[in-house]
């Protein structure tokens, strides 16, 4: 089953602990293992996606149905 999951159409200024901060504030802190998010060589931001393994399928179709109208509070550049 598949359980890395890609966030896609990120803001460009989000950081890795922002995205750790909203994974942890949907409620899945401690249901994954692995996130990626990679950074555009060309500057400072990131690359505008994202990957986040979880620990079972299940938990992340979970967080795709509550990531799906997540809004980044004061992000909004998109890449």
């Amino acid at each position: 089953a598949v359980t890395t999951y890609k966030l896609r159409n990120l803001p460009c200024d989000v950081t890795g602990e922002q995205l750790r901060e909203v994974l942890c504030h949907l409620g899945f802190q401690g249901t994954y293992d692995f996130m990626y998010l990679p950074m555009d060589p060309t500057e400072t931001n990131n690359a505008g996606f994202a990957f986040v393994n979880f620990l079972n399928s299940g938990l992340g179709d979970m967080f795709v149905a509550s990531f799906k109208t997540y809004k980044f509070p004061g992000l909004h550049r998109k890449k």
